[in-house]
């Protein structure tokens, strides 16, 4: 999933989204994958836009699997991830 996340938005991703993009390849794909599912809080420091998008991606792939997703639909909607107390 991150893969066909980069493909699609990666490009059009500013200065800042490319550093926590970075950031966030640092870590085990599982445990993004907890993040971007839900099953674990994100932690704080990824708690940011590319998180935002990255859930959106997986949610928009999960219900129309096999359509493109472009960038400037998912920045669009993109906020913040906090859902937890």
């Amino acid at each position: 999933m991150i893969g066909a996340f980069a493909d699609q938005c990666l490009t059009e991703f500013t200065t800042e989204e490319l550093r926590q993009f970075d950031r966030l390849l640092e870590e085990d794909d599982p445990i993004i994958d907890d993040w971007v599912t839900g099953r674990q809080s994100v932690p704080k420091e990824h708690d940011n836009r590319v998180m935002a998008l990255l859930r959106r991606f997986r949610l928009a792939i999960s219900v129309c699997p096999g359509r493109a997703i472009s960038y400037s639909v998912l920045k669009g909607k993109a906020g913040s991830t906090s859902h937890h107390s």
